[in-house]
């Protein structure tokens, strides 16, 4: 095909055949030819090494004839004829003076991939143990079977009541929205999708974490939107314990490094679980603010504050290693972590 365009005058590459081909597919089927200007065809003859001509070639100025005035109808084709450009937004007056036969360039959105790769899905199924529903002593409703049971036994028109099912966590994400991590902004917003999609809480919420001011560690009602109102960590306590603390960050702010961050999350950690998604890859972690270490957990409430955990060292006896502080899982954004 390329050979056969070659001979017609019309010399292209191998991706830009491809190109061309790929948006053919993309355009309308009623659509017409698109107009191609006359500085569109002037770059493509001198990216093939060819000299580009606005007419007809002339002979020597001692020989040559003066040339014909072009005429309007030739002027008007010219000044109608348009670069093949996409527009977002095409002007209205460009539009109307279109020549007919001929289709503006549409614009063509191509899908960014995820962040989470095609590990997504199975991220979604290692949340599958958060979906439990328990009983919710303060929402009661009428059981059915109990009071027709009741009536039948008493005669007595008597209605019965049972506690209601439900999601027995919340979810507060909190995701670190400093300088650095406008490169994770991206994954952030996967895995808040992927926590809303996954059906395992009551409700998400969502803030903005400030780690690198002086002050103490404050949160934003909305992420990477520096404005709003200020919160204190305080906020994220929750006396019943049912409301999952996520943290997202790479651990690069001042308040990771110089344990202010620290006695944050331990005090989340008393209220409530706990957790940390450490954007950085593994081999990072050491240069990061977000120091951790493998250790052995035994819990025997599900769901429960961390401060309830049983940690021991994976390798000695425990009674040469004591840990002595909250402990706060740092997971990498992976199946497995999540998981686990």
């Amino acid at each position: 095909m390329t050979k056969v365009l070659a001979e017609s005058g019309a010399e292209l590459s191998h991706e830009e055949l491809l190109d061309a081909m790929w948006l053919a597919g993309k355009l309308p089927r009623d659509s017409g030819p698109l107009a191609r200007s006359v500085g569109a065809a002037a770059a493509t003859s001198e990216r093939h090494g060819e000299p580009h001509h606005d007419g007809p070639t002339v002979l020597a100025p001692e020989t040559a004839e003066p040339a014909p005035e072009p005429t309007a109808a030739e002027t008007e084709k010219k000044r109608s004829a348009r670069p093949l450009l996409a527009s977002a937004q095409p002007s209205t007056d460009e539009d109307a003076q279109a020549p007919a036969g001929l289709s503006p360039a549409v614009a063509v959105r191509a899908p960014d991939s995820s962040a989470l790769g095609a590990g997504q899905l199975r991220l979604g199924k290692s949340l599958r143990p958060l979906r439990q529903r328990f009983p919710d002593r303060r929402q009661q409703e009428l059981d059915v079977t109990q009071t027709v049971a009741a009536i039948a036994d008493t005669g007595v028109p008597e209605t019965v009541s049972r506690a209601v099912r439900t999601r027995w966590l919340s979810l507060a994400l909190v995701v670190d929205d400093g300088v650095s991590m406008v490169l994770w902004q991206r994954l952030a917003a996967d895995v808040r999708a992927l926590m809303e999609r996954a059906g395992a809480f009551r409700d998400v919420r969502v803030y903005g974490l400030d780690t690198r001011s002086g002050a103490t560690p404050s949160l934003r009602t909305s992420p990477y939107r520096h404005r709003g109102r200020l919160l204190t960590p305080e906020t994220l306590c929750d006396p019943t314990g049912n409301t999952l603390v996520l943290v997202v960050s790479d651990g690069v702010g001042e308040a990771w490094r110089d344990g202010r961050m620290r006695q944050v999350t331990d005090r989340w950690g008393r209220c409530g679980p706990t957790a940390i998604i450490q954007v950085l890859p593994s081999r990072l972690w050491a240069s990061s603010g977000i120091s951790a270490r493998r250790w052995q957990v035994t819990t025997h409430r599900r769901g429960g504050p961390t401060r309830s955990w049983h940690v021991t060292d994976p390798d000695l006896p425990p009674d040469l290693v004591h840990f002595d502080s909250v402990p706060i899982p740092v997971l990498a954004p992976t199946p497995g972590a999540v998981s686990d």
